[in-house]
């Protein structure tokens, strides 16, 4: 072969080589650029749609790019696009948002603040400020040298208009370009959300007033600033008067409508220095502040304070249509630093409360010691109580009932509290207590049981066994779910005859739900057991429902009998209960039968049956003998 061709076919294989390996280059290059753009796709595309805006600025703090995010926190593309961000900044926060930019260009580390930026549907910051590249030219933030963009308006910007965000800032720099990035997360929800679970802890949802948590922190605060300045303030303990009733016949609903009612005349009653706030319920409690420090000064403009609420409150109400008429009691207390415990001005305040209540709403009463050591008494006296129920300190009296021939037809039972270290209690000192602390219905199981045994025991003896034993049932054991089957147990546990078994109701117990009043003593007359209508006449009587209930006698208040020599009144209401009674066929026993005068009235109106001292005081069983088949009190009598 010629050296020409063999150089030629040396060259051709060359090229080939080469060409192959353009074409292996050019393949690996496209697929690179093709990855590339993908890459940047995708960049682009997580960037445009990251849930979170993201900017890039100049040193001079103009726009330049920003994704879809962004221009949903920021307004449209084309508005924000060269606008200096700090347009954007709520005023009062612009020297931090430039701050925050010096600190990432000194640095080079990412920096981060919480600020408030301005909607753009405000209106705020509608100078757009394009940015011109000359600008940068003046060097970094030249804003910081001028006023706020906002153009010097107001600096006092509404909430609404505002959005809570979080900026991050990262700086960097290619070559000589130096960029500036920025990530905004809006945080106006979370704020929202973070304010009203504040509000729930601190304050009432239904009236929005502060709660008592709330209260006693501004208490605390009040007392240390009047032990600075030596000036007073003043609790006022509120209760809305006949607050459940409204409640009971209109629904809650309506009641609810009274409460915010009430809420906002009493805000509207003090100064923005007092705190007006809801305990709960219909009571309220409001804190005067910077009051005299003279005492007796103090005591006048708290009173005139109270006195201002107080007549707001009793204004006619508006409810769902319903025009309403209501009042409001209250109690004062004034506090002036020192040591007093919050709590303790509270309880001071309430105790007054209490007294304005007693004596029939409507009014305001000032704190008195002698209230906080009847409190203390109270306290302590309840502690005892419930001792005493445990111990079983407590034994029944009997109280004869005599029929108009002087025979003994029966006892009343009568509790008494056999106190370690007062001696005997008779029931004014400790059954209302009872009641209010609920402890009235273990009372009255001792009660019905020990009588109960009672019965049985004269059961056993021939001229004991006719008697008749009388218990007071009160409210709250009536209206138990298992007032009839623990009655029953007590009558088969002791084997005694329930007819001699007489239960003593009061009329504004029967008249509380009187569909369940029936059921329950009809179910315990067909057993046997008998009813009484206690003080006969007190009540709100009512003949439609007398002839309604299976009642067995009819007993006058004492309180006719008492006056029924000298009251024409009282002795007209005796002869209509005895009338009544013989109408109806309902047995009538007088009682507080006191003088043998009294009973001889009585007689000639037509009554047979009383009770009173005048036939023998309260006694215990073991006081009481036979005699020719009559029950009669030893020479000794003790109450």
């Amino acid at each position: 072969m010629k050296p020409e061709t063999s150089y030629a076919a040396h060259l051709l294989q060359q090229l080939q080589i080469y060409h192959l390996e353009l074409t292996v280059q050019n393949d690996e290059l496209r697929e690179s650029h093709a990855a590339l753009e993908e890459s940047c796709s995708h960049y682009i595309d997580l960037y445009e749609r990251a849930p979170v805006a993201y900017l890039t600025l100049t040193t001079a703090g103009a726009i330049t790019e920003i994704n879809i995010a962004g221009t949903q926190l920021l307004g449209c593309r084309e508005e924000v696009l060269h606008r200096r961000f700090e347009s954007f900044v709520a005023p009062a926060d612009y020297g931090r948002y430039l701050e925050m930019l010096v600190r990432a260009v000194k640095t080079g580390e990412r920096q981060t603040c919480a600020l408030d930026l301005c909607r753009p549907e405000s209106g705020l910051g509608h100078s757009p400020g394009r940015w011109h590249p000359e600008a940068d030219l003046a060097g970094p933030f030249p804003a910081r040298r001028g006023r706020h963009p906002h153009n010097g308006s107001d600096h006092r910007t509404s909430e609404d208009a505002l959005m809570h965000a979080q900026l991050d800032c990262v700086v960097s720099s290619a070559g000589k370009t130096i960029t500036i990035r920025l990530t905004i997360t809006d945080l106006t929800e979370r704020r929202q959300s973070e304010r009203e679970v504040a509000d729930l802890a601190f304050h009432d949802p239904l009236t929005h007033l502060p709660n008592r948590r709330l209260l006693l922190d501004r208490l605390r605060q009040a007392a240390s600033s009047c032990q600075r300045t030596s000036m007073h303030g003043a609790i006022l303990s509120l209760d809305l008067d006949n607050f459940k009733q409204l409640n009971d016949t209109q629904g809650h609903d309506v009641g609810d409508l009274l409460l915010q009612q009430a809420a906002r005349r009493m805000t509207t009653s003090v100064r923005e220095v007092d705190t007006v706030g809801r305990m709960g319920g219909d009571e309220f409690v409001i804190l005067l502040q910077h009051l005299s420090a003279d005492a007796a000064h103090a005591a006048v403009q708290a009173t005139l304070v109270g006195e201002k609420i107080l007549a707001a409150l009793a204004t006619p109400y508006r409810l769902s249509g319903l025009e309403h008429h209501s009042t409001g009691s209250m109690g004062i207390t004034l506090f002036s630093g020192g040591r007093d415990a919050p709590e303790n001005v509270l309880k001071r305040a309430d105790l007054a409360l209490y007294r304005a209540k007693a004596a029939g709403g409507g009014m305001l009463q000032f704190f008195d010691p002698e209230l906080e050591a009847a409190l203390k008494a109270r306290t302590t006296l309840e502690a005892e109580l419930r001792r005493g129920l445990e111990d079983r300190q407590f034994l029944l009296n009997y109280q004869p009932q005599v029929d108009d021939r002087g025979c003994i037809t029966g006892a009343e039972a009568l509790v008494r509290w056999k106190h370690p270290d007062r001696g005997l209690l008779r029931p004014a000192e400790f059954l209302p207590l009872a009641a209010e602390k609920g402890l009235i219905v273990d009372l009255g199981e001792f009660v019905l049981d020990a009588a109960c045994a009672q019965l049985a025991s004269w059961a056993t003896a021939p001229h004991t066994a006719h008697l008749t034993l009388a218990v007071n049932i009160s409210t709250a054991e009536f209206y138990r779910p298992d007032l009839v089957s623990r009655t029953f147990e007590a009558i088969d546990r002791t084997g005694i005859d329930p007819t001699r078994l007489i239960l003593e109701v009061t009329e504004s117990l029967t008249l509380r739900n009187m569909e369940e009043t029936v059921v329950k003593m009809r179910c315990l007359k067909a057993r046997g057991v008998r009813f009484a209508l206690d003080d006969f006449g007190r009540g709100c009587s009512s003949l439609s429902s007398l002839k309604s209930l299976p009642i067995d006698q009819l007993k006058i208040d004492a309180s006719f009998v008492r006056d029924v020599l000298t009251d024409s009144g009282d002795a007209a209401i005796v002869r209509t209960i005895i009338t009544l009674g013989q109408t109806l066929g309902i047995a009538v026993v007088a009682e507080g039968v006191e003088t043998e005068a009294q009973r001889e009235v009585l007689a000639v109106y037509g009554c047979r049956a009383y009770q009173g001292n005048l036939f023998g005081m309260p006694l215990a069983a073991h006081h009481l003998h036979l005699h020719e088949g009559c029950l009669h009190l030893q020479e000794q009598k003790t109450g």
